[in-house]
């Protein structure tokens, strides 16, 4: 059996029969995921800004992610936030912790003195994006603490 997903409705399908199979694909339908695996993860659709047809998001039951794509109009707005709290989470590794980040400068201030402090490994990009979320009186004090610990 096979997951099939259609981009332009957003609708995912399981199909074992290859007649059926064949038919959807004709219809423009593309397989994403063997049933077996399907029962692993929780699948979403979101419409894109850019090509107008939806995207499947598939994500592992496993994941902690206080959010889902439900939460969100389009695919871009989605992944821009989703791509916003990975990249927070190398300062803050707590879900609800990189999430307060996201909303609240003075906390990412906070977390990011302490983990430059505790010498916790940060990518310089991950770096630079943390500064650029920063307002300019806190960006500052943040660069000058950061070339101290660093120098």
């Amino acid at each position: 059996m096979v997951v099939w997903f259609n981009p332009k409705t957003g609708e995912f399908r399981s199909v074992a029969h290859g007649g059926t199979a064949r038919h959807l694909k004709a219809q423009g339908w593309r397989k994403v995921l063997s049933s077996g695996f399907a029962k692993h993860y929780y699948l979403y659709s979101l419409p894109s800004e850019k090509t107008g047809e939806y995207v499947p998001i598939i994500i592992s039951r496993e994941s902690h992610r206080p959010y889902t794509p439900n939460d969100f109009e389009t695919y871009e707005q989605y992944k821009s936030y989703d791509d916003k709290i990975r990249r927070l989470r190398s300062i803050a590794w707590r879900w609800a912790d990189a999430i307060k980040c996201a909303s609240d400068p003075q906390y990412l201030f906070e977390k990011l003195i302490s983990a430059v402090k505790r010498k916790k490994e940060i990518s310089r990009e991950d770096l630079k994006f943390a500064l650029s979320l920063l307002p300019d009186k806190l960006r500052k004090e943040a660069v000058a603490t950061i070339t101290l610990v660093e120098g």
